[in-house]
């Protein structure tokens, strides 16, 4: 899951366009990398967010890191992951993200 804060309570229409091609630009890295793909992306309540699926946590991570630094997007997103073991969500980067993530909003 990445997770970046919107403007307004919504994404506007150029947050919108963003969203998509960003979500284009990473489903293409993790299919030409074989390990996963970029299932979808949402927004409200202040945030938008993307739901990627990847068969290697550390390689994935990698990936979306570069393709978020390709993009200048890399400060003030938030990478998480589910954790199915201990049913939370564990951030991935920043690495000393200060409180629990939230599929609530951007926190």
């Amino acid at each position: 899951m990445i997770q970046f804060r919107c403007e307004g309570f919504f994404e506007n229409k150029n947050e919108m366009q963003e969203r998509h091609e960003l979500e284009k630009a990473i489903g293409l890295a993790l299919k030409q990398a074989e390990i996963g793909f970029c299932g979808a992306g949402q927004s409200g309540v202040g945030s938008i967010e993307l739901l990627c699926y990847v068969r290697d946590l550390t390689k994935g991570s990698t990936i979306l890191k570069e393709v978020l630094t390709q993009r200048g997007l890399l400060e003030g997103a938030v990478i998480a992951y589910a954790d199915c073991a201990d049913c939370v969500w564990r951030v991935v980067h920043p690495a000393n993200y200060p409180k629990p993530f939230s599929l609530l909003g951007y926190q």
